[in-house]
């Protein structure tokens, strides 16, 4: 199976060497430059560069810089032009270019002038815009993010359009959990075995921006059914020493030191960068109102209260080098490694109550759950530039490895007297997940005579072990016995072998981009034979992945802007392994080695308009989902004492995400900077009727729920070098399996204020007001089940960061 799998794409990479061999295009040029601010010399990001006939002002081209105020752009047809670079706040600059003259032009660093009269009487700060938007992706400028400084990237999301975080931390993006979450743009150990996860383990302080990819294209990997996230590291290429420290603290010990470091000099580039967090805080304080149905009718009320409070720490380290052999070739070298513990006490009380609601007995579960977690990233990166402006190759080895060690002991007691209680039950469990990853990507841009072709390879593959270990204590003789019958390990291996090509045409009346990526891929699952319910399986596939993007570029600065992608949403390890996992003893996660992949048909229409000072983007999107892997709840037997769900993932019929998103940026004044945006959606899951690998029949009714969400960003630019930022959300009930999750609504609010010449104090609250609550009201086979969880979300924290 593999080796068919690798004979076919053998055959396909035969394919490029014609395009590799191609000739040399000619007639068409380069510009590039860095834009900085003259008052104190920093990178200015998002600045505005526009080329335009010098005959007739029609325009030719144009861009943004990016967070370290560099710019390229290529394509450039023959002639002579005018290059203006404009950012609001600051003066217009005008260049005058003969391409007959200077074939390609490179500006180097381009200094621009405070405009005082933007100021008015009011004396500010420069500020960067918290975000900017192409139709290729929505960039966030964490480092702007006020109201989260001390927090981690999971809480910085809170903000993002079209971000919202359920109650068990998962980032959905458009209404679907399925994101790929990128590191620097590459795949990372530290985001965890299920694409996005381990996003509450990184600090904000390590994170320079985060960019929003809802319409990737086929030089990404396909598995992103909702798009990609893509989380950029600090960096910086300034000559010498340089740097940033920091040091924030919170309210109930947390405590986040951050230190990046970098020195370039002559051909080297050294990089270092250390965040660290410690931290007390309620995980969960849930209220749970069961009720069990017999014939219809009420037969037993199961009331809950359960809190687990969480000591954690955790540490990120990344360093590296850049070695420039001369301008054309460039070799990186980096390494990430991030380390997090932390342990989790709780306590679970919960009463049985008969029809009449008269108490009958009364239960506490009292657990203790340490959980390590280790992952490694290495990277060795080559650029190399040829003659023509425009035409790279790069190539990547990537190896990445991840672990996490959870153990799990709890006790069960017993009353019913409800005075007294006696030890009836102990328990303990282990469970040991490792990941090792090998990505290797070779790709190859050129200019062609109109547009560019991108072309590449790309070979990811993943091996996965989990070792399990469940064993309960026998009162009498005081000795452990281990459970018997239920299997103690499970192994994975996938391959992926691609190839892909991207073709990018952009004119003054249009752009077009166009791509398809041919992928195999394999994957083999293990499972121990001793394990009842679960046996060992594998599969192969060969598929191919389109997407296009067309614009049209209007009169008056606007964009409208089509879209269509396939995708697939691979089965994680988290959906696979067939042992449950502890963090939650009343439902425990148990995965299914039958799941296959989902697929899903992504098409979106979107416009933009830009104005002086303001900008509006809104897009309707459609997706269409096939074999959908959804978690079904499995309960107990009705009438026992076992309250405790199993929570199992099923391929079901399929379902539709149909959604309208807006986004509205806009400077009302000098001093006050506005970004709104909001989305409704309409989620519809299709009935579905299977017969699980224990043997129970679950049925599920059409179930469909429209849902919104809102969030507004303001930003204030005071007096005396002060800035205030609110941050407002929203979030309406949703459509979960067998339910619905219920609305919610926060206040985040930060103050910093310029030290010096190069520092920043700041004090920011989340949850201001302590109305962020998350709940659900759930509808199963014989019983319903309305939960609140109201954990710790309002915390305050102070900072200061310096740079030098």
């Amino acid at each position: 199976m593999i080796k068919n799998g690798i004979i076919r794409i053998s055959c396909l990479l035969g394919l490029l060497l014609p395009v590799l061999a191609y000739g040399q295009q000619t007639g068409r040029h380069s510009l590039k430059a860095q834009i900085i601010s003259q008052s104190n010399m920093e990178n200015l990001p998002y600045a505005s560069i526009v080329i335009k006939s010098a005959a007739d002002s029609s325009f030719v081209k144009g861009g943004m810089t990016d967070l370290h105020g560099k710019i390229q752009l290529k394509d450039i047809p023959a002639g002579h032009h005018l290059v203006l670079i404009s950012l609001l706040g600051y003066q217009n600059k005008q260049v005058s270019w003969d391409t007959h003259t200077h074939q390609d032009l490179d500006l180097g660093k381009v200094q621009l002038i405070m405009s005082t009269a933007a100021l008015s009487t009011v004396e500010v700060a420069a500020k960067k815009n918290l975000q900017s938007q192409s139709p290729e992706k929505l960039v966030f400028d964490v480092t702007q993010h006020i109201s989260a400084r001390g927090g981690t990237v999971l809480e910085t999301m809170k903000a993002l359009p079209g971000v919202t975080i359920d109650n068990e931390g998962n980032i959905v993006l458009r209404g679907s959990k399925n994101v790929q979450v990128l590191v620097d743009g590459r795949q990372s150990g530290i985001t965890g075995f299920d694409r996005s996860g381990g996003l509450d383990q990184i600090p904000a302080s390590a994170i320079e921006a985060i960019e929003i990819i809802n319409n990737p294209s086929a030089k990404y990997n396909p598995d992103q059914m909702a798009g990609i996230i893509n989380i950029k590291f600090k960096k910086d290429y300034k000559k010498g020493l340089n740097g940033q420290a920091g040091l924030t603290l919170g309210t109930r010990q947390k405590y986040n030191p951050s230190l990046s470091l970098n020195y370039r000099t002559g051909k080297v580039n050294l990089f270092a960068q250390a965040d660290a967090r410690w931290r007390k805080f309620v995980k969960i304080d849930k209220t749970v109102e069961r009720t069990e149905l017999t014939a219809g009718k009420p037969s037993r009320y199961i009331p809950q209260h359960y809190r687990s409070d969480n000591t954690q720490n955790e540490q990120i380290f990344k360093a590296g080098i850049d070695y420039f052999f001369n301008e054309r070739n460039t070799l990186t070298f980096f390494t990430l490694y991030k380390h997090e513990f932390h342990r989790d006490m709780g306590k679970l009380n919960y009463d049985l109550l008969d029809a009449n609601k008269v108490p009958q007995s009364g239960y506490k579960w009292n657990y203790n759950e340490p959980e390590r977690n280790k992952a490694f990233d290495y990277a060795l990166l080559y650029k190399h530039q040829f003659k023509q402006p425009g035409q790279t190759l790069h190539a990547e080895l990537i190896y990445t490895s991840s672990e996490e060690d959870e153990r799990f002991t709890f006790d069960k007691l017993l009353t019913t007297d409800f005075a007294n209680f006696q030890r009836i039950r102990n328990e303990r469990s282990a469970l040991l997940e490792a990941e090792g990853t090998f990505n290797a990507k070779v790709s190859y841009l050129r200019p062609l005579g109109k547009g560019t072709l991108e072309t590449g390879v790309n070979s990811i593959i993943r091996n996965i072990s989990v070792d399990f270990a469940y064993d309960t204590l026998d009162l009498n003789t005081g000795i452990y016995g281990k459970v018997p019958d239920i299997g103690s390990f499970s192994r994975y291996t996938t391959q992926s072998y691609a190839v892909y090509g991207n073709y990018e045409l952009k004119t003054t009346g249009y752009e077009l981009e166009a791509g398809l990526r041919l992928e195999q891929f394999l994957a083999n699952y293990r499972v121990d034979p001793s394990n009842p319910v679960y046996r060992s399986n594998s599969y192969d596939f060969l598929k191919p992945y389109p997407s296009v993007r067309y614009t049209k570029i209007l009169p008056a600065n606007n964009r409208l802007s089509v879209y269509y992608n396939y995708r697939i949403n691979r089965p994680v390890l988290s959906d696979l392994r067939p042992y449950p996992k502890y963090d939650d003893p009343v439902n425990l996660k148990t995965g299914n080695p039958n799941l296959r992949p989902e697929f899903v048909h992504a098409v979106e229409i979107a416009w933009q308009k830009t104005f002086a000072n303001s900008s509006i983007t809104t897009s309707l999107y459609h997706k269409i989902r096939e074999h959908i892997i959804s978690p079904i709840a499995v309960l107990p037997e009705t009438g026992t004492d076992n309250i405790t769900a199993h929570v199992i993932p099923e391929n079901i019929n399929g379902g539709t995400n149909t959604g309208l998103e807006l986004i509205y940026s806009t400077d009302l004044f000098p001093w006050w900077k506005l970004n709104v945006n909001g989305s409704t959606y309409l989620s519809r899951l299709h009935p579905f009727h299977l017969t699980n690998a224990y043997g129970q029949t679950i049925s599920g009714t059409q179930e469909e729920i429209i849902s919104y969400n809102a969030k507004m960003v303001s930003q204030f630019l005071l007096p005396a070098g002060f800035s205030l930022q609110a941050v407002a959300y929203y979030v309406g009930a949703d459509l979960v399996p067998q339910g619905k999750s219920l609305d919610r609504f926060a206040l985040d609010m930060g103050i910093e204020k310029q030290l010096f010449k190069n520092g920043k104090l700041s004090i920011s609250a989340t949850d201001l007001f302590k109305t962020l609550q998350f709940g659900s009201n759930i509808n199963g086979t014989n019983f319903s089940l309305y939960s609140r969880d109201r954990y710790e979300t309002r915390i305050i924290y102070a900072g200061y960061t310096h740079k030098f």
